[in-house]
């Protein structure tokens, strides 16, 4: 068995090494959170900026890219998604 001070550094080890990941996920769900905000809001201007056009410009614009609208939308409810799928892997 090992001596109590070696057991305690141990034990500090291995909380400071648990503490860490939770950070470092936050810190990602953060950033993921920021990053989609601003795409959403690209997409919500982009898609004022088509609401806004001209018919002409628009009629040329459906003919060569189907469904735009409809793929805008799906975009915007994409990035509005709350779920997180972490995938974690190491060895002790």
């Amino acid at each position: 068995m090992r001596d109590p001070q070696e057991r305690l550094k141990l034990l500090i080890c291995i909380l400071s090494f648990f503490d860490q990941p939770f950070s470092v996920l936050t810190y990602a769900k953060q950033e993921d959170e920021r990053k989609r905000q601003a795409l959403f809001e690209h997409y919500q201007d982009t898609e004022d900026c088509l609401n806004d056009m001209d018919d002409k410009f628009r009629l040329l614009l459906e003919q060569n890219i189907t469904n735009y609208k409809e793929k805008i939308a799906w975009h915007k409810n994409n990035l509005k998604q709350q779920e997180y799928i972490v995938l974690v892997a190491g060895q002790l």
